[in-house]
């Protein structure tokens, strides 16, 4: 699976820009452990979540924040490049604390996401597309 380029963000269909300089992506992981039966043990990692942060170049709509921090809340969040798609269906992205502009040169900004399972039991699906 190729993972280079830029990534264009989707949010419940609607495309809010692209990034530059990627897309950072943490699984948040618990551990379950236990002795079996037959005197062995069991032990296995399991993704209950995850966080992000979309390093973006561009923001293709208005932002109003009144006191929370949160753009928009669950919903799902598609990052599509040229050759792989990666949908989580429950994502809630967030404004970034701190912000430039103008400036004489364009610069990333990040904007902050978290994701969590949806009611299908789908965490994050990643797919090559052609």
């Amino acid at each position: 699976m190729l993972i280079f380029g830029p990534v264009t963000v989707k949010y419940n269909g609607s495309e809010l820009g692209k990034t530059y300089g990627g897309v950072a992506l943490r699984l948040l992981l618990s551990s379950l452990a236990a002795p079996t039966v037959d005197g062995g043990y069991f032990h296995e990692e399991v993704a209950t979540g995850g966080e992000g942060s979309l390093n973006m170049f561009e923001w293709d709509e208005d932002v109003t924040l009144e006191s929370s921090t949160t753009l928009r809340d669950w919903g799902e969040l598609v990052l599509e490049a040229d050759r792989y798609k990666v949908t989580m269906p429950q994502a809630k992205l967030m404004w970034p604390a701190n912000f430039d502009f103008g400036l004489n040169d364009q610069r990333p900004f990040s904007v902050r996401f978290v994701f969590k399972r949806s009611t299908d039991g789908t965490l994050i699906k990643i797919e090559e597309v052609s």
